[in-house]
Order: structure tokens, then C-alpha cells, then sequence
């Protein structure tokens, strides 16, 4: 199988003014200098704890900056997991059409239903890879990896 991801990736903080909003042209400075000193890929509203206060129009604007800014051989993914499968499957729309080459597809805690909530997840995906982070591992939700090609996941 060829690698969907090689190479360093780093999870970009969201830089925000002073008044509190969110400031994507020095996020999408800080995502090109992090290129510039040898990064592969970066994670727009991913990881870092700030995604949940975003708005998917903030995400949109963030993951536009950034993909704006850097080389297309650099993958630009974006956090769009969510509480609930319709907010997933929503903000995966969003950062997609706002220039994502992935997305970063966490599912809710105590999910009965994980593998309905990857379909549901991957239908606006159009084939482009997603990467997964879970606890419990999918196998322990009921996952059918095998179902999801694209897919790449990490317990």
C-alpha cells in the first residue's frame, strides 16, 4: 500500500488576535515558516484543543489561509471530527471545499455506532484520504477496517 502521509506532519496551533478572533493570515504564516524549516504536512484544527470553539466557517477560513500559502506538495489535513456523525459529516464538507487534502476524522466518545459513523463521514470525502485517531481502537467499536480504503487509522 503507498503511503498516504510520509515524512514530518505537525499539528498547527490557531493563532488568534488580540480581540479574539481567529487570525488565519499569521496561521498561515506560521504553517509556511514550519514548511520552510522542513515540515511535510500540517493539521489545520486538529489536535491542539482549540478546534471545538471554532465555528466551520472559522475552520473554512483557517484551511483556505493555509493551503493558500503553502506548495500543493504539501498536504494540508484538517480536524473534522464532531459530536455527532451530521457535524462531522458537515465540517468535512467545509474544510474540503475550503481547500483540504484530508481530513482528521476523530469519533465521539462511547460511539455505539463507529463504522456507520466513518460512512457517514467518508461519503463527502470523494476518495481523498482521512486519518483517524480513536480510543477505543475501531476494532473495539465495531469498525470493519478493511471498509475504508482511504482510511488510515491510529489508536
Amino acid at each position: 500500500m503507498v503511503p498516504v502521509f510520509s515524512g514530518v506532519g505537525v499539528a498547527l496551533l490557531t493563532i488568534f488576535d488580540s480581540s479574539g478572533a481567529v487570525d488565519a493570515g499569521a496561521t498561515a504564516e506560521l504553517a509556511a515558516r514550519l514548511v520552510e524549516l522542513g515540515i511535510q504536512s500540517v493539521l489545520v484544527a486538529g489536535t491542539t484543543g482549540e478546534a471545538a470553539s471554532l465555528a466551520p466557517e472559522e475552520r473554512a477560513i483557517l484551511v483556505g489561509a493555509v493551503r493558500a500559502a503553502l506548495p500543493r506538495q504539501v498536504m494540508v489535513l484538517a480536524g473534522a471530527g464532531a459530536p455527532s456523525a451530521a457535524q462531522a459529516v458537515h465540517l468535512t464538507k467545509v474544510v474540503l471545499d475550503a481547500g483540504a487534502d484530508a481530513v482528521l476524522a476523530l469519533s465521539p466518545p462511547q460511539s455505539s455506532d463507529a463504522h456507520r459513523y466513518y460512512e457517514l463521514v467518508a461519503g463527502p470525502r470523494a476518495g481523498r484520504p482521512c486519518s483517524h485517531i480513536t480510543s477505543p481502537p475501531p476494532r473495539r467499536q465495531g469498525c470493519r477496517l478493511a471498509s475504508f480504503p482511504n482510511f488510515r487509522f491510529r489508536d
